[in-house]
């Protein structure tokens, strides 16, 4: 169940995006892609 510790959202809701999993080694790679990351809503339900 994705959760944000950060905010406090249990469950984590559909703002949030994955973009890696791992130790804080492997998070270290969320830092290049900030600023770089858009996003487009095609389809809504």
């Amino acid at each position: 169940m994705p959760i944000d510790p950060t905010f406090g959202g249990f469950p984590a809701e559909a703002t949030h995006v994955k973009v890696t999993t791992g130790d804080l080694d492997q998070q270290v790679r969320i830092m290049a892609l900030i600023g770089r990351i858009r996003l487009e809503l095609v389809e809504a339900r």
